[in-house]
């Protein structure tokens, strides 16, 4: 605990009066209870020693020729410097008159001369324990105003802490619903093939004598079919995957947007031909799109898929291009059997399970959209469905327009 008295016994008091003699008794008096003191004869060597060294206390004198106490404790208030130093007036004069003006100036007491040895130091040591428990309680304030700002610190980094546990709790289940989702691909969808596959691989070792040619070609293009439909599925598994661990690095080159559509529409080209369907590109020779080419490819593969898979014979699918500001638009539309608004919404959503079967029970994951979505993104592009059930399907994403 500080103890005041100690505090206080080392001030340093200013004692202004132009008689000698009174600064000689008053120094004697002050001085022999341990306080420093320093003298000035007049208000303006008083002002001076003050603005060098800021006094703890001052005792002023009132009647002063030139610069009288009430002028002096009047600049001395006015100061920054000095303004709250406590000032103790020494007056002959003790008419309320004149008591009253040197509390209008500032003083907060006063002692009158002659001087009485006890009622000075009382008054001296209660001015200065004021002064003390003042800049006690400013400190204590100041370190209170510290204290909160610090708190509001760490209750806006806890806010904050908080947000990103919430963010991070949220990515963590996201992340969870597309593992299970991923999970749930690899065990339905990859084992409905596989059985197909080997269903169809032990009847041609059982029965492979008995079957008539016919029988046989069939079953053997059912085997093909489900084998390209296994490999399309696995590769887009694939694919996703190494998205998800960010092993796919994207290195984006001006190319010919229409060459690239014609090469994966001649990879379906005998899928269109074998279902009567027809390929139309309309796409100006001349536009040119900033991309990943493997990645733009495979978006086109899978959304040229689908399209074939929900197409009945005799329709047709049509692949267009066009400029929109610094991004390339691209829409591959089919006047297949469409889907409702509400499977729209969660065909490019992992947790939502919207495939169904094709026109000829093509078997689907789902994935392809996805990933689809993953992709352009990935290329600071948007894509959407528009779609009305027996009419068609339009899938449009963008892609950045090429120099």
């Amino acid at each position: 605990m500080i103890d005041v008295n100690e505090q206080i016994g080392q001030a340093r008091i200013l004692i202004v009066d132009d008689m000698p003699e009174n600064l000689q008794v008053l120094g004697s008096t002050l001085g022999a209870k341990g306080y420093k003191v320093a003298f000035a004869t007049n208000g303006y060597q008083a002002i001076n020693s003050a603005q060098h060294k800021t006094p703890d206390l001052i005792l002023l004198d009132i009647q002063m020729p030139d610069f009288d106490g009430y002028s002096t404790c009047r600049h001395l208030k006015s100061d920054p410097l000095t303004k709250d130093v406590p000032v103790i007036f020494l007056t002959s004069k003790s008419d309320v008159e004149s008591v009253i003006a040197g509390f209008e100036c500032g003083a907060v007491d006063y002692v009158t001369k002659p001087f009485n040895q006890q009622e000075l130091l009382a008054r001296v040591d209660s001015q200065l324990k004021v002064r003390y428990y003042q800049n006690y309680m400013i400190a204590q304030n100041k370190e209170l105003q510290e204290s909160n700002i610090k708190i509001e610190k760490y209750a806006l980094e806890l806010v904050e802490l908080n947000r990103q546990l919430i963010k991070s709790q949220a990515e963590l289940t996201e992340a969870n619903h597309v593992k299970d989702r991923f999970f749930s691909i690899v065990a339905h969808d990859l084992r409905g093939p596989f059985s197909s596959l080997l269903g169809m691989g032990q009847i041609l070792v059982d029965e492979y004598e008995t079957l008539e040619p016919d029988e046989l070609k069939d079953m053997v293009g059912r085997q093909y079919r489900v084998s390209k439909r296994l490999y399309e599925l696995v590769d887009n598994l694939l694919i996703w995957s190494r998205n998800q661990m960010n092993n796919i690095k994207v290195e984006p080159q001006n190319i010919g947007l229409r060459g690239i559509v014609e090469a994966t529409e001649d990879y379906y080209a005998q899928m269109s031909v074998a279902k009567n369907i027809t390929l139309e590109t309309k796409i100006d020779n001349e536009i040119t799109v900033y991309s990943d080419e493997n990645i733009l490819s495979t978006i086109l593969r899978n959304l040229i898929s689908n399209a074939l898979k929900f197409t009945n014979s005799g329709g047709k699918i049509v692949v267009s291009a066009i400029e929109l500001d610094d991004m390339v638009e691209i829409c591959v539309a089919d006047t297949g059997v469409g889907m409702s608004e509400e499977n729209c919404k969660k065909v490019f959503l992992i947790d939502q399970k919207v495939s169904t079967y094709g026109t000829n029970n093509e078997p689907g994951t789902g994935l392809g959209l996805m990933l689809c979505k993953e992709f352009v993104e990935k290329q600071n592009g948007k894509i959407r469905i528009e779609s009305v059930e027996n009419v068609g399907t339009s899938v449009i994403f963008t892609v950045p327009l090429g120099e």
